[in-house]
């Protein structure tokens, strides 16, 4: 769980948060699934829950701390890389 907690990958929709739900999953975490454990859980499907008006008012107080502006993904100039608003080089 804690490892899910930490990761972080820019760019691409994941199912980061719907591992993090299983992991908190009673018979996960008491070792007990089944072929059913699933369908169990989720009998209508898994949904993510949408961040609250807090977190998301945190992410934009923190974003504009750290002088990340908003930019547009699919511009005149074509796609923007997430990397070009993290103020940072990578290899």
């Amino acid at each position: 769980r804690r490892a899910l907690d930490e990761f972080v990958i820019l760019g691409t929709t994941t199912n980061v948060a719907f591992l993090r739900d299983l992991c908190d999953l009673d018979a996960v975490v008491s070792a007990t699934t089944s072929t059913t454990t699933l369908d169990d859980a989720y009998p209508n499907g898994w949904e993510a829950q949408p961040a609250s008006e807090a977190v998301l008012a945190l992410g934009a107080v923190l974003a504009s701390s750290r002088g990340v502006t908003r930019t547009g993904n699919d511009g005149p100039s074509g796609p923007t890389s997430p990397f070009l608003s993290l103020n940072r080089r990578y290899p």
